[in-house]
């Protein structure tokens, strides 16, 4: 029994005594490794934007339809029209301006498949990049078509164009030839029953057509614009609500290449900008172009203020928006784009640290931009000490200091 007891505190002194040693190696690795997380560091662009509802003013003018009922409107969306050129033409009956229509689609059809077939074969090679082209059209279609935005119809166009040429690059002729020819065929058949126009509308001035009207043409004008002021932006902003529909219009013309918007912002988030400064906007509900604008006017009224922005950059959407959510975009940065949490100060100045083999080193930065999530640092090629592109920044770990050994 003595003997048995003996061995079993043995037993029992043993283990501590590893637990012990474990415990001592594991506070040991502690001290003298920290966890880290870390990411490369990669080349990127951080916007400095304000955010805020725009008022759009253009000068504009709906275009009547004279009391005619049976008309061809010959102009697509956002055509530019030249002065006195021809909006619509007028027939005697409605088959008559359906004849017009329908010669108009098939020139446009036959135009696409003569286009698409005269480059054949040129697909082949091309065959990844058409059918990257089609999967842009398709997510371009859902996006727009979810804002109403009328551009979904040419992307649509575009869409089938890409189709065909898919075809063709896989060696599926699908007969277009003979499509061709049968649509040449029509027309032909179409002109011969067809009848000329008795008079015709035509622009008073050259500018873009748009189909579409909304009663505010006459509202909201660039006279209107020059009275807008933080106080009433408001007011002017409720006038985009009360539209109505023209049925006695063909569409609308918006004259010369100019258009406008104002939008009402802090007066300390503009500080830095003047009156005939270069800025650009993204209007997201249509997607991230970027559109250049020019400052035309500054209206500050104490912490508040509203700015008027002027534009010569024309497509369907704004032709035909009246308020919308904007970025204004003050400036853009570029350099390494790193998460704010990787930022340190050490003695003062900004750094990161940086994973080189098993050892943390620290390598100071000049923030050029921080929105609190996301920060852009200067990079500089020729500084070899400097940070580098592909550089395991630590983005989340604690303690840390130059020569750390991390694991």
């Amino acid at each position: 029994m003595k003997s048995s007891g003996l061995s079993f505190i043995r037993i029992i002194i043993g283990v501590f005594s590893i637990f012990a040693v474990v415990m001592i190696g594991y506070q040991l690795y502690k001290y003298n490794f920290v966890s880290i997380k870390t990411e490369d560091a990669v080349m990127g662009e951080m916007e400095e934007v304000v955010k805020g509802k725009a008022i759009f003013f253009r000068e504009e003018e709906v275009i009547d339809n004279g009391g005619y009922h049976y008309l061809d409107v010959v102009r697509t969306e956002a055509e530019r029209v030249s002065e006195n050129g021809i909006i619509a033409r007028v027939y005697s009956s409605e088959s008559s301006a359906m004849v017009q229509k329908e010669i108009r689609s098939v020139e446009a059809k036959i135009k696409t498949y003569e286009e698409v077939l005269e480059n054949s074969g040129s697909y082949e090679s091309a065959a990844k990049g058409i059918n990257q082209a089609i999967n842009s059209n398709l997510k371009m279609i859902a996006a727009t078509s979810l804002n109403g935005s009328s551009a979904a119809f040419e992307i649509a166009d575009n869409l089938t164009i890409n189709i065909m040429k898919s075809k063709i690059a896989s060696g599926d002729l699908v007969g277009y030839d003979k499509v061709l020819d049968s649509l040449k065929s029509e027309l032909s058949a179409l002109r011969a029953k067809g009848e000329s126009s008795e008079k015709t509308i035509m622009a008073n001035g050259s500018g873009y057509f748009s189909l579409l009207t909304d009663g505010l043409e006459s509202r909201l004008t660039p006279e209107v614009l020059s009275n807008v002021n933080a106080d009433n932006f408001q007011e002017t902003l409720d006038l985009c609500k009360n539209t109505t529909t023209n049925q006695n219009s063909v569409g609308k013309m918006v004259y010369d290449n100019a258009w406008s918007l104002c939008m009402k912002v802090k007066t300390h988030d503009i500080f830095t900008l003047e009156a005939n400064d270069t800025v650009y906007i993204r209007i997201p509900g249509f997607g991230s172009e970027r559109i250049k604008c020019t400052v035309a006017d500054i209206r500050r009224s104490g912490e508040e203020a509203v700015i008027v922005l002027t534009s010569s950059v024309i497509n369907n959407n704004i032709l035909t928006l009246r308020s919308e959510d904007i970025h204004l975009i003050l400036e853009t940065h570029s350099g390494i784009r790193l998460r704010h949490s990787a930022l340190r100060k050490v003695n003062g100045e900004d750094g990161v640290f940086v994973k080189v083999g098993l050892l943390l080193k620290y390598k100071k930065v000049n923030v050029l931009y921080n929105d609190g999530v996301d920060a852009i640092v200067e990079y500089v090629a020729i500084d070899e000490k400097g940070i580098r592109v592909h550089d395991q920044v630590v983005y989340k770990g604690s303690g840390l200091y130059n020569g750390k050994a991390v694991s």
